[in-house]
């Protein structure tokens, strides 16, 4: 795990996160969503904003997988910060 991300809570890196993915969702557009735009060759243009939200869950969702894998022994992987992330995130909110 990365060692600067183990000093701070469960609780605060979920603020953290979901602090940047709301400031990610305000920039969609009403349009992006017309005709699943972001599933369209194009939806890099049509859809750029819904787009950066999919490859940044996308990011988060292989960077927890990397670092629970990562982890040496499997009593450090049942207790890693990032399940307890995972399981706090959508209780906190």
């Amino acid at each position: 795990m990365n060692d600067s991300l183990i000093k701070y809570s469960s609780f605060d890196l979920t603020l953290q996160l979901t602090k940047i993915e709301v400031d990610l969702f305000k920039l969609i557009q009403p349009n992006e969503f017309l005709n699943k735009n972001w599933i369209k060759e194009n939806r890099k243009e049509k859809a750029k904003n819904i787009n950066q939200m999919i490859e940044r869950s996308n990011l988060i969702s292989k960077w927890v997988i990397k670092e629970i894998i990562n982890s040496n022994d499997l009593k450090e992987r049942i207790s890693s910060k990032f399940i307890f992330f995972l399981i706090f995130l959508p209780s906190s909110f």
